[in-house]
């Protein structure tokens, strides 16, 4: 059986309170295609583990049309929705989903709220249902015969004639260019508020703390796990350096119209005279490989990348003299078996499934964050965190492992071509 459509959707709600509305929508909708005859796929398991990523995928790569149902950002944002509708987008932008199409389908959020990615496909909202299953029936060459019910008729009386049959006419779905979608968990009208000249004080008072609130919110997002490279020393002020240790070194664009800045690094390790460290921030956006296909580290263009582009625009010739060229194993993935190929000669690289674990405490300590000019790219979460890179392979040799926004390794890792998965260079220098 090889699937037509693919649902995608948050399960579980966020506070562990039990199903979301999500699965509900979703679940109805996938009714209605199961008796329209479209093959469609939709899981009532919890598919969050490693384990059924396979089953995941497999639909992925059959089904023709995504439909993403979402109540929230929050939830289109969780790891496996996004995971699904991003693979999903970027099979349609390199040509391997010609045919593809993606829908969202949407409750109590506007389209405007939708992560980029998605929000140029068509949207509809949950009162649409028919009107989106008669554009998946359009998209999958299947008649869509919509059905009426028939009048009851008196038998003891001919029949009134019937008239033929109209053409049926469907309204439009939800296009962002001529109508944005409205938040339809608030009612259509509001009663007009009621005039006091003693309210205005209180008004204007709460007014006040809503947008200091407001602009505080905003500040601490656009400064989450953000020091400023200001405040932290360079390598030649550090003196000695430490496990921990943070410090600038080096330059790359990362304001928000792509002036360079100082780098931030942090120490992993320090071992004979030399220093493991890695970018503090997500430095960009650069696929594992630009083609869709088997590869290693060793043949991926990502490693050509750190190794020359990003080497030669992030450092000078002092800089680069302190970097040490280190042999590295590049071991099989430990769940999938698949071939990490040759160990390689190298002076920048991304960490392997095995170093991600073992220089960091905890998912929250792995996680990390955008810098401006990576955020203005905008693949990342509302919080600006992101997946970045390892170097080990994924579940096979056209997937690469990551680590998610949440900070979490996953060891089936992503689609090599995507170019929403960020970058984490780390390298040994020597103090």
């Amino acid at each position: 059986m090889a699937y037509q459509v693919f649902i995608s959707f948050k399960r579980n709600a966020l506070d562990g309170s039990g199903k979301t509305r999500d699965y509900e929508l979703a679940a109805d909708l996938h009714k209605t295609l199961k008796a329209r005859g479209i093959e469609t796929f939709f899981s009532e398991k919890d598919l969050s583990t490693s384990k059924f990523r396979d089953e995941i995928d497999t639909a992925l790569e059959e089904a023709r049309i995504l439909v993403v149902v979402g109540t929230s950002r929050a939830h289109l944002e969780s790891e496996n929705v996004k995971y699904e509708w991003r693979a999903f987008h970027e099979d349609m932008l390199n040509g391997i989903k010609p045919n593809g199409q993606i829908y969202t389908y949407l409750e109590g959020m506007p389209q405007t709220h939708l992560p980029l990615a998605l929000r140029h496909y068509q949207s509809f909202l949950s009162n649409q249902k028919e009107l989106l299953v008669h554009f998946i029936m359009e998209n999958l060459g299947i008649q869509d015969v919509p059905s009426h019910p028939q009048p009851t008729q008196d038998t003891t009386a001919k029949p009134a004639p019937q008239p033929a049959p109209q053409p049926v006419s469907y309204p439009s779905p939800v296009s962002y260019s001529t109508r944005p979608i409205q938040n339809i968990s608030q009612p259509v009208s509001q009663p007009a508020a009621r005039k006091s000249v003693q309210s205005t004080p209180l008004i204007v008072t709460v007014a006040v703390v809503l947008v200091i609130a407001m602009v505080s919110g905003i500040w601490a997002i656009s400064h989450s796990n953000d020091d400023s490279t200001e405040s932290v020393k360079s390598l030649s002020e550090l003196g000695s350096v430490s496990v921990g240790d943070h410090f600038t070194f080096g330059n790359y664009p990362q304001g928000e119209d792509g002036e360079e800045q100082p780098i931030e690094w942090r120490v992993l390790a320090v071992e004979s005279g030399k220093a493991l460290v890695i970018s503090e921030k997500l430095l960009d956006y650069v696929p594992y490989n630009r083609e869709y296909t088997d590869v290693t580290w060793e043949t991926c263009t990502l490693r050509t990348w750190m190794n020359n582009g990003f080497l030669n625009n992030a450092f000078n010739s002092d800089e680069q003299a302190k970097l040490v060229t280190i042999t590295n194993q590049n071991p099989n993935n430990p769940t999938y078996g698949t071939e990490g190929g040759n160990a390689t000669q190298d002076r920048i690289f991304a960490l392997s499934i095995d170093e991600a674990k073992k220089y960091f405490s905890s998912d929250s300590d792995r996680k990390a964050y955008t810098t401006d000019y990576t955020h203005k790219k905008e693949y990342d979460h509302d919080d600006r965190s992101e997946w970045w890179w390892l170097r080990s392979p994924g579940r096979s040799s056209n997937y690469a492992a990551v680590v998610f926004g949440s900070g979490n390794v996953d060891q089936n890792g992503s689609y090599v071509n995507l170019n929403n998965v960020a970058v984490r260079p780390a390298f040994w220098l020597n103090l």
